[in-house]
């Protein structure tokens, strides 16, 4: 790759050095207004003739808005807050801070929220393509780190925003070369990355399958065993010898502690309350954690085989996500968005609530209001519940098959992040001026 004639170093560590010919400029340096906070105000309305109201759970890292979020704003109320094409947002706190999405050929009126700041960008001085690029570098997200070091609370204000560090070639027509550049091979990197995913899809779909026909006909062969109708339409035949149990009959669900932000603390001085962050793909994560000062009361204290799971989230589909409680999770306590689910029997069901069967009695009989599975749901959930010994002999069948399916999945998913990583890397040498993509 070519490189730029001479450089020299912008004083600023995180930054390092760029071309000699380009400029450095303070973000609030090359835009039109000042930085701008969202409206304040609840996403309640879903009203497709009103302005589509973006918040931080809207967009994703491909630059679209999610479809299935959608929420609106009254057009009186959403008018200072209209965004225009160009128009960079930003987000300010919680677990997506620093995060950027750049608004651009959307077919309609939008406003923004309130935990995202609004920067446009002055098209004499710079290309709103060019700086949404730069705020996908590595070099911004070292910027982010140098910011959270001076704070013991993530989050990024106008003022900090106003004072990052740009660089970029002056000609707009430089800057639009390399935003064109990086379209053209960033969407190559993103149509690898998609069929990748699709193909993970598809492993997640035949391990659902293979599970849901384990749990509700067993290991033998149709023509070895008898069957008969359960009685429920949705399970269908099952082995005669089999019963049909509510989890209600099985075991016991609990509601998890409610606790307000007056109860946050560090981590050594209180206990960590596990939430529905802290499930991600059936394994325990540790990544975004809150710790409170409460004592729980013991039935609120994980023990090692109970399982926990998601019952109520801004997200549907994240309803159900679950984990067995191991040695790593337990003795900890969970939040009042999850519940936990304590059988002696948890082996079985926990595959139960990884089918198609759970899927659909949790979808039909879920809160049309909220996206909450509530407790009486869960305890009426019908199984297909087979003798003690043949369910530890489906559930270690299960336990093979689904590791081979999960480290199939898991290689796929090392392929997907060194796309991402080395898209990002490109983005970075480029915007920084480490590579010369023009004459």
């Amino acid at each position: 790759m070519r490189k730029y004639e001479e450089y020299k170093h912008s004083g600023i560590d995180w930054l390092g050095e760029f071309p000699s010919n380009w400029n450095i400029k303070r973000l609030k340096d090359v835009l039109s207004e000042p930085l701008k906070y969202g409206a304040n105000e609840p996403a309640i309305e879903e009203d497709i003739n009103e302005p589509r109201y973006i918040r931080i759970t809207d967009f994703n890292d491909d630059e679209k808005l999610k479809e299935d979020t959608f929420k609106s704003l009254k057009l009186s109320i959403a008018k200072p807050y209209l965004l225009k094409n160009g128009d960079i947002l930003f987000a300010r706190s919680g677990a997506t801070v620093g995060k950027s999405f750049h608004f651009n050929n959307y077919d309609g009126l939008a406003c923004y929220a309130g935990y995202l700041i609004k920067a446009s960008p002055n098209k004499n001085i710079i290309i709103s393509s060019y700086l949404s690029y730069f705020t996908k570098s590595i070099r911004y997200d070292e910027w982010k780190k140098s910011i959270f070091i001076q704070s013991t609370i993530q989050n990024i204000s106008a003022e900090k925003y106003n004072s990052l560090s740009v660089v970029f070639p002056t000609p707009l027509q430089e800057q639009q070369a390399i935003a064109n550049y990086l379209d053209a091979k960033t969407q190559a990197i993103d149509k690898k990355v998609t069929l990748l995913e699709q193909k993970i899809e598809t492993y997640k779909k035949l391990k659902r399958t293979l599970i849901n026909q384990t749990i509700t006909k067993g290991l033998r062969s149709l023509s070895e065993v008898e069957m008969k109708d359960s009685g429920i339409s949705w399970i269908g035949q099952i082995p005669k010898h089999w019963e049909v149990k509510r989890l209600k009959d099985l075991g016991t669900a609990i509601i998890g502690l409610t606790y307000s932000p007056e109860n946050l603390v560090s981590e050594n001085e209180g206990i960590l309350v596990l939430r529905s962050s802290n499930i991600q793909n059936n394994k325990l994560s540790l990544l975004d954690n809150v710790y409170v000062d409460i004592k729980p009361n013991e039935k609120l204290i994980t023990k090692k085989g109970d399982i926990l799971l998601c019952s109520r989230n801004g997200s549907r589909a994240l309803i159900g996500k679950n984990i067995i409680i191991d040695d790593l999770s337990s003795n900890l306590t969970f939040g009042a968005f999850m519940t936990l689910y304590r059988s002696k029997y948890n082996k079985f069901i926990s595959y139960f609530f990884n089918s198609k069967l759970f899927d659909f009695q949790s979808g039909v009989f879920m809160t049309s209001t909220i996206n909450q599975l509530t407790i009486n749901v869960l305890n009426n959930l019908i199984l297909p519940f087979p003798p003690k010994s043949e369910q530890e002999e489906i559930a270690k069948y299960l336990d093979h098959k689904t590791a081979t399916i999960d480290a199939i999945v898991s290689n796929i998913g090392k392929q997907i992040e060194t796309l991402k990583q080395l898209r990002k890397t490109l983005i970075n040498d480029v915007v920084t001026g480490k590579i010369k993509v023009i004459e």
